[in-house]
């Protein structure tokens, strides 16, 4: 996301791409404070990609979604892995408050 105007995105909604397999590198959006996914019924995982481009190298100035308080995942009902990845430094969802898993079966395990 080399745009800068994703900069100031602080709240995003993903509802209904049934298509889509992939959520993308959100958690460059180094402002986001609100992110909703729900009705992604062809996502079966999340993987490192969500959080950051390079995985091999996430330093605690690369922090992904270091300003998320809301992060909601609801009726994706063929999502089974969500992968975890380690932050040099730093935690993943440093200021994470809540944390909706609804009507999400097949999902196992999550990040600690």
């Amino acid at each position: 996301m080399n745009d800068k105007s994703f900069d100031r995105v602080v709240q995003l909604r993903l509802t209904g791409c049934r298509n889509c397999t992939s959520l993308g590198m959100l958690g460059q959006l180094s402002r986001l404070r609100k992110l909703y996914i729900s009705q992604m019924r062809s996502v079966t995982i999340i993987s490192s990609d969500f959080y950051t481009s390079n995985p091999e190298s996430t330093h605690q100035d690369q922090q992904p979604f270091k300003a998320l308080l809301t992060l909601s995942f609801e009726d994706m009902p063929n999502w089974k892995v969500w992968e975890n990845v380690k932050v040099h430094g730093g935690s993943l969802f440093p200021k994470l408050e809540l944390l909706y898993v609804v009507n999400c079966p097949q999902l196992a395990t999550w990040p600690p």
